[in-house]
């Protein structure tokens, strides 16, 4: 009897610490896609979704990317079929002095401009959202699937990694 309520009492501190492990976040990041399948060359929009979960206001401010028109503080992961890590595009240095980048600015009308400090705060339980073309930052030409993840840092900055989003697949057609 004293074993079985031993294993309850450890089972339950488990499930305990888990969950307030889990509520510790601040937030959390959601990213989705209009449509899973995209031919090479076309944008690749991705949907960012940043939620409050705290009880305390979150800063969201950040720089966006001269190149990419992507903000700083969205740290993409993109991996291939194969599940290689698919490297960021390298821009040139006049590229990065002009700020022009791959693609034209209207062609992503839902992003922000680039070259701005984008200042916000989330109220406990905004949420905010940005599409980012990550086709601008990752050459996703070749045909195939790619898996798509991403994490936000925490504004402590207590984990390198940040909070981390679902998984979304795509496929790249010719």
């Amino acid at each position: 009897m004293q074993m079985a309520f031993a294993m309850l009492l450890f089972v339950t501190s488990t499930m305990a610490a888990f969950g307030q492990a889990v509520s510790e976040q601040p937030f959390t990041v959601s990213i989705s896609t209009e449509k899973s399948t995209f031919k090479s060359g076309d944008p690749i929009p991705v949907k960012v979704e940043l939620t409050n979960t705290s009880n305390k206001d979150l800063n969201v401010s950040s720089e966006v990317d001269l190149n990419s028109g992507v903000l700083f503080t969205h740290s993409f992961e993109v991996h291939n079929e194969t599940g290689k890590l698919v490297p960021p595009r390298i821009h040139t240095h006049q590229q990065s002095q002009t700020g022009s980048a791959p693609a034209k600015p209207e062609e992503n009308p839902t992003g922000p401009e680039t070259g701005r400090v984008i200042f916000g705060v989330l109220k406990p339980g905004e949420k905010y959202s940005v599409v980012d073309d990550i086709s601008r930052v990752y050459d996703l030409s070749e045909s195939g699937r790619y898996t798509i993840q991403m994490a936000h840092p925490l504004p402590d900055k207590s984990s390198k990694d940040g909070v981390k989003s679902n998984v979304v697949t795509i496929t790249v057609t010719q």
